[in-house]
């Protein structure tokens, strides 16, 4: 026999590659790649795989805000609010995934999400561990692209939603199962970065000197210098399948409804007359293209030495209301939205607020414009002080997601 020969019966010998093509089984055998609203590589038994999207804004917006003398402050600016990078996917198998969401909007790279997940019963329990979004409230859990407006509304930052670290017991609440919950621990405080390790020091006897800043060591961490254990549930239901959590109705279905309550509990360990409750309700409406979405929200803060010693913190709500004009074959499709926001705070500022706008979607929510026009009316309590002022944004934002 030939070498040639030889060699050529040796390699019809060996079993096949484990990456080989296997044409009788539906499961690829070679690793894949592609696109599926994300660009995705996987291996054949896709016990890895990694998914990237891409987010950005580009927005333009003209602000005139009043301050307490009657004049106003006007400015125009074009910015880049958000632009984001999505990584995840399954590792080990599909039980265990993980994901990484890095923010650069403003030009300051900021981590926002990364954490681990184990899906230890698929739709029924899964674990997350890390830093993520608070299970709180319907708007601010969404992604921004897929809420009515250019911002959030107001109540967000009044009632603590955002991200944090800490873990969580759900159920896939976001992909909007006909019953979804989320329990979660989490640190309490804010994920945001702070400068530590800066001394600023006056010489003494100087009244009139310019402080001395030291910023030798000094160096931005985001891990919290107290733990103020913080405890959010969130439980709700949705009805016919309903995509709870993007807020305008692109598929035009029949109607649908989702209802869900949420509670929350902040302590501070090293003080037993600090703490937080708070509540919350959130309802989203689909009909043939109108979307309405409405939430409330109440908060105490403990007064005594004891849980029960409390008094109103403040107490909110906001509507959300929106029309999809137009069957789905428009190469664009307009969406006229309309909300109103209204906040009472204990000894501070009321607020008062009300915005319309339109958005266009070219494909979905993969490219969309956004303009909005936003009055903000505050009120100072008696006890607070101050004249009434009225500020007016007008914003618009082209929005790309790959």
């Amino acid at each position: 026999m030939h070498g040639s020969q030889l060699i050529a019966a040796l390699v019809l010998a060996m079993p096949a590659p484990a990456w080989a093509l296997d044409t009788n089984d539906e499961t690829p055998s070679a690793p894949s790649f592609g696109y599926d609203r994300g660009f995705f590589i996987q291996t054949a038994d896709r016990a890895f795989g990694l998914k990237i999207n891409l987010w950005g804004d580009v927005r333009f917006t003209f602000s005139s805000e009043e301050s307490a003398d009657g004049s106003r402050d006007n400015g125009y600016a074009f910015s880049v609010p958000s632009a984001r990078l999505f990584m995840g996917g399954p590792v080990f198998g599909q039980a265990l995934r993980y994901k990484l969401h890095v923010g650069f909007g403003g030009g300051v790279p900021k981590l926002l999400d990364w954490y681990v997940e184990w899906r230890g019963a698929p739709n029924v329990a899964h674990l997350s561990v890390g830093q993520f979004k608070r299970p709180w409230s319907r708007e601010h859990i969404a992604r921004p692209t897929r809420t009515p407006f250019v911002q959030w509304a107001r109540t967000g930052k009044a009632f603590y939603a955002g991200r944090d670290m800490g873990v969580m017991l759900h159920n896939g609440y976001t992909a909007s199962p006909e019953f979804e919950y989320a329990l979660g621990l989490f640190n309490g405080t804010s994920v945001s970065p702070r400068l530590v390790g800066v001394n600023i020091a006056v010489e003494p006897g100087a009244d009139d000197a310019l402080p001395i800043v030291s910023a030798d060591g000094g160096k931005f961490v985001n891990t919290p210098d107290s733990f103020k254990p913080a405890v959010f549930l969130r439980v709700g239901y949705n009805h016919k399948k309903i995509k709870g959590y993007q807020l305008s109705d692109l598929d035009k279905g029949p109607f649908r409804w989702a209802l869900a309550f949420g509670a929350m509990m902040m302590m501070n360990t090293q003080d037993q007359a600090e703490s937080l409750l708070a509540a919350q309700s959130d309802l989203l409406l689909k009909f043939r293209g109108l979307a309405i979405s409405a939430a409330g929200y109440v908060s105490s803060h403990q007064v005594g030495r004891t849980l029960g010693d409390r008094d109103w913190e403040r107490a909110g709500f906001h509507v959300n209301a929106g029309y999809l004009i137009g069957p789905s074959s428009w190469p664009i499709r307009p969406e006229v939205v309309a909300r109103y926001t209204q906040i009472a705070e204990r000894g501070g500022v009321d607020l008062k607020e009300g915005a319309a706008g339109i958005n266009l979607f070219f494909e979905r929510y993969g490219l969309r414009w956004s303009s909005d026009a936003v009055w903000t009316f505050f009120f100072p309590r008696l006890d607070a002080g101050g004249p009434d002022t009225v500020d007016y944004h007008i914003r618009t934002q082209l929005t790309l997601m790959l």
